[in-house]
C-alpha cells in the first residue's frame, strides 16, 4: 500500500493517511512528505461508542485537511470514512472494495445489516474501485453501485518478488523445506494469509488430518499472523486443534514472513480455505510460483484458477474434497507440475504492482481531470 502512496506523492498528489488503532507506520516505509494521522478509536470490529467517536474525529480531521478527495478502504472504516467525507463536504468520495462485506457465506443476521449500510453509503460514493470482476458484479447486482461509477484495478505483487520467485533454484527450495519441517514430509502444503477466523485455517488443519488418515505423508506450513487485538487469540485455538487432531508435529506456524513467496515456491501445493474474498492474492501468488492450488469457492477464485487445469475449486467447508484433491496431486507429481506451469503461464502483467500503480494513477488523473501540464496536485 505504501509504495502506491509514494507513487501518488511522486506523481504530484498531496497525500495524507488516516489510520486506525491497529496500524503503526514503521520507519522503513519511507513516508517522507506523506502526512500520517492516527485515530485510536477507529477499530475493526463494531463498537458503537468508539464508532461514534471515530466518526466525529474523522469529520474534524477532514474539515481541517480539506482534501479534494477521500479514498476509503475496508468494511467499517470505509463506511465511517465515507460518511465523514460527505458530512465534511469533500468533493470526491471513492471506496475500494477488497472483499465483499455482505458475502453469501455469512448468516443473514450478519449479512443484511452490512448490505443495508453499503447500499446507503453507496449513494454518497462517487466511485468504486474493485480488485476483481466477480465482486464488482456482486455489488452491482446488490444495488450498491453501478457499472458506470465503478472500475477494476487488480492488486499487484511487487515486481521484485515475482522476479525473485522465477529465479529460485531447486537447492534453495530444498533448503527452505528443511528449515520449515526438517524436510521430513514428502508432500508439503502451504496455507498463507492473516491468522483470523474468516480465513478458516482450522479447516486446513482438518484437511491435513484427513490426508494423513489417507496415508499421505503430508506436512502443512501456515504462514501469517493476526494483526488486530481481537483476533490474536485465534492462533492459540489453532494450536489446540492441531494437538487434539494429533497433527501438531506435522505443522509449522511461521508467523509473519517477508519471504512468503519463497515458502510457497518450496511447497508442493497451496491450500486456501477462506470464507470470503474479493480476489484472493494467494491464488495469484500460487500461479506466480507455479504451484497448483486447492481452494474453497470465493469471489474472484474463477478469475484466476482454471478448475481442474491450474487448481481445484471446491464448495465451502468441503474438507474431504480438499483432502482428496491434494491426495491426487501428491500421487501424481508430474500432473502437479504441469498444472503449476499452466497456472504461471496464465498470470498476466495485470497482477504486477507496477501495473497496478500505473492503472491507479491513470484512474485518478482521469476522474480528477488533472492538468498534467501545470502539475497542479490534488490531495
Amino acid at each position: 500500500m505504501f509504495k502506491r502512496l509514494r507513487a501518488m506523492r511522486d506523481h504530484g498528489y498531496r497525500v495524507s493517511i488516516i489510520t486506525g488503532r491497529d496500524c503503526n507506520p514503521a520507519p522503513d516505509w519511507d513516508l517522507n512528505g506523506i502526512e500520517v494521522l492516527r485515530v485510536p478509536c477507529l477499530v475493526k470490529y463494531i463498537d458503537p461508542a468508539r464508532d461514534l467517536k471515530a466518526l466525529w474525529t474523522l469529520i474534524r480531521l477532514l474539515r481541517h485537511i480539506r482534501p479534494d478527495a477521500v479514498h476509503t478502504h475496508l468494511a467499517k472504516a470505509g463506511i465511517l470514512g465515507r460518511w465523514a467525507a460527505w458530512l465534511s463536504r469533500t468533493p470526491f468520495i471513492l471506496h475500494t472494495v477488497h472483499g465483499p462485506t455482505f458475502p453469501a457465506t455469512l448468516p443473514a443476521h450478519k449479512r443484511m445489516p452490512y448490505l443495508w449500510m453499503e447500499r446507503i453509503a453507496g449513494r454518497i460514493t462517487d466511485w468504486f474501485v474493485f480488485v476483481g470482476e466477480e465482486v464488482r458484479v456482486e455489488y452491482t447486482q446488490a444495488g450498491v453501485c453501478g457499472h458506470m461509477n465503478s472500475v477494476i484495478v487488480r492488486t499487484g505483487r511487487p515486481d521484485a518478488e515475482i522476479e525473485a520467485a522465477a529465479r529460485a533454484t531447486e537447492a534453495e527450495r530444498d533448503d527452505m523445506r528443511g528449515s520449515l519441517l526438517n524436510g521430513n514430509h514428502r508432500f508439503l502444503i502451504a496455507c498463507v494469509g492473516r491468522i483470523v477466523p474468516s480465513k478458516q485455517q482450522d479447516h486446513a488443519l482438518r484437511v491435513l488430518h484427513r490426508l494423513r488418515q489417507m496415508g499421505v505423508d503430508a506436512g502443512l506450513v501456515i504462514v501469517g499472523e493476526g494483526y488486530v487485538r481481537e483476533e490474536t487469540g485465534y492462533l492459540g485455538r489453532l494450536e489446540r486443534i492441531a494437538q487434539d487432531l494429533g497433527v501438531i508435529d506435522h505443522i509449522c506456524f511461521t508467523g509473519h514472513r517477508d519471504d512468503a513467496l519463497k515458502i510457497m515456491s518450496a511447497s508442493d501445493a497451496i491450500l486456501h480455505t477462506s470464507k470470503y474474498e474479493g480476489l484472493p492474492n494467494i491464488m495469484v501468488e500460487a500461479a506466480i510460483v507455479s504451484k497448483p492450488i486447492v481452494a474453497y469457492e470465493v469471489s474472484g477464485a474463477r478469475e484466476v484458477v482454471r478448475d481442474g487445469r491450474t487448481g481445484f475449486i471446491l464448495a465451502q467447508e468441503d474438507i474431504d474434497g480438499a483432502a482428496e484433491k491434494l491426495a491426487l496431486l501428491a500421487a501424481d507429481p508430474e500432473r502437479s507440475k504441469r498444472m503449476g506451469a499452466l497456472a504461471n503461464a496464465t498470470v498476466s502483467a495485470e497482477y504486477r504492482e507496477s501495473t497496478m500503480i500505473r492503472n491507479k494513477l491513470a484512474f485518478y488523473d482521469r476522474i480528477f481531470e488533472r492538468d498534467q501540464r501545470t502539475g497542479d496536485g490534488r490531495q
